[in-house]
């Protein structure tokens, strides 16, 4: 009997695996969706800092920035009071003058004329001949080396010498040092100065070029004529003298003036010298000369 509830057991305990078994078969499904994530926890404390690291290598500097625009200028400051006058200042020198001569060559014994242009108006002017540094001497004698500038600060000066011959020891050695290339100064009394080359030559000599010419034809006295002249260097002033014509010997200015491209001109000169045949002198200033006859005849009445 007992034998019989033992097997009974069996069979019933084994009854149960089995339906436990489907069971559990029975309840396994798919695999349910994930859940929502969970509040994140708190951070947790910082850790020691760590040692500090070597300084790395600088960057290269950047590029400069654009200039900015310049500002508005500022508003001008309150002008400053009027300075005192100054004290007047010395009379102007011009510097435009200068002188011609007519005769570039001679002696100290020739009669010589000195034009002058472009000093003060009235300056006074005082002439001398510049023979070395420093030594000078007035050209002429008395009140022949003066002369003084007309309104538009021109002038006319003619001396019968430039060195009179005199027994004063100074006056000689003045003439022994004279021969040369040397310089005739006008020097003016508010200033102004020129000055113009000559040759000074110790004895006289005939110097006139065989290429420069002069032609004048025949007038009455009182009246006009036209006086050529041509072979001349390209604006070279030429002054026309009558040879010894004034009624004291010295020569008598005609006429002047400066020579074209081609070394000529023709001047208008009115003559007033006494009926008889002269002697006209073209001479220009850088050496040139040419001579011709002047026949004057008695005026018409």
């Amino acid at each position: 009997m007992r034998k019989r509830f033992r097997s009974f057991g069996v069979s019933i305990a084994l009854l149960f695996s089995i339906l436990a078994i489907f069971a559990l078969v029975a309840c396994t499904g798919p695999q349910g969706l994930a859940g929502e994530p969970g509040a994140p926890g708190n951070p947790g404390n910082p850790g020691e800092p760590g040692t500090q690291g070597i300084a790395g290598a600088p960057g290269n500097p950047g590029n400069p920035g654009e200039s900015g625009a310049p500002g508005n200028p500022g508003s001008p400051g309150p002008a400053g009071p009027p300075g005192k006058a100054g004290p007047a200042g010395a009379s102007a020198v011009s510097p435009e003058a200068s002188i011609v001569l007519s005769s570039s060559q001679l002696t100290l014994d020739e009669p010589l004329t000195v034009w002058g242009s472009g000093f003060l108006p009235h300056e006074p002017v005082m002439l001398s001949v510049l023979i070395d540094d420093g030594v000078s001497r007035v050209v002429g004698s008395g009140m022949q080396s003066r002369a003084t500038a007309n309104s538009v600060g021109a002038f006319s000066a003619s001396v019968n010498s430039i060195g009179a011959p005199g027994k004063d020891p100074a006056k000689s050695q003045f003439r022994a040092a004279a021969p040369g290339i040397r310089a005739i100064v006008a020097k003016g009394a508010d200033g102004s100065k020129a000055s113009a080359p000559v040759v000074i030559r110790a004895t006289a000599e005939l110097s006139v070029s065989p290429s420069s010419s002069l032609v004048a034809g025949t007038v009455a006295s009182g009246g006009q004529t036209s006086v050529s002249v041509a072979g001349f260097n390209a604006g070279e002033f030429v002054a026309v003298v009558a040879v010894a014509a004034a009624g004291d010997g010295k020569d008598f200015v005609v006429t002047g003036g400066p020579t074209n491209g081609s070394g000529s001109a023709q001047f208008t000169a009115t003559i007033s010298l006494d009926a008889g045949v002269y002697t006209l002198k073209a001479i220009g200033d850088s050496g040139s000369e040419a001579t011709g006859p002047l026949v004057v005849t008695s005026s018409a009445k």
